[in-house]
């Protein structure tokens, strides 16, 4: 019986070692300034933007990742990867938009190792506005015009 009662212990240990880094998480994230994420001069996000909305195929997808992890990096936000940064956000985003993110952000990897993958134009006009939602609740658009 004793032996079931430190499996337990050990068991909730890590359930509140787990909720605590969670906590912390959200805390930074509440004092992550979303203005650090407008990394370009004004009009300069949207420039760049209009310009991976006319890119036609799998090029698109892959320009607007690349564009994110720009950010992501002039933003100071630390890790090995692009998908160590995008986790670095969880807590800054909406659930649903973070998601997304992480959706566009599979998709790009696909795109770019497996030789076979194609995708139609309704997929890639999803993932680019997953990635913008993205980008706008980060507020990369801050001082750019509406949109």
């Amino acid at each position: 019986m004793k032996h079931n009662n430190k499996n337990q212990q050990g068991g909730l240990t890590d359930i509140f070692i787990n909720l605590i880094e969670k906590g912390i998480d959200r805390i930074v994230g509440l004092f992550l300034p979303k203005a650090g994420f407008n990394v370009f001069k004004p009009g300069e996000m949207s420039k760049r933007w209009d310009e991976i909305e006319k890119i036609r195929g799998n090029l698109a997808v892959i320009e607007a990742d690349k564009l994110t992890d720009g950010i992501l990096k002039k933003a100071n936000i630390s890790g090995t990867s692009m998908a160590d940064r995008i986790r670095k956000t969880e807590s800054i985003v909406d659930p649903g938009v973070y998601q997304g993110m992480w959706d566009a952000h599979k998709l790009r990897n696909s795109l770019v190792h497996d030789v076979d993958r194609v995708i139609n134009f309704n997929e890639i006009n999803l993932a680019l506005l997953k990635i913008k939602k993205y980008l706008i609740e980060l507020g990369a658009f801050k001082n750019d015009r509406k949109v």
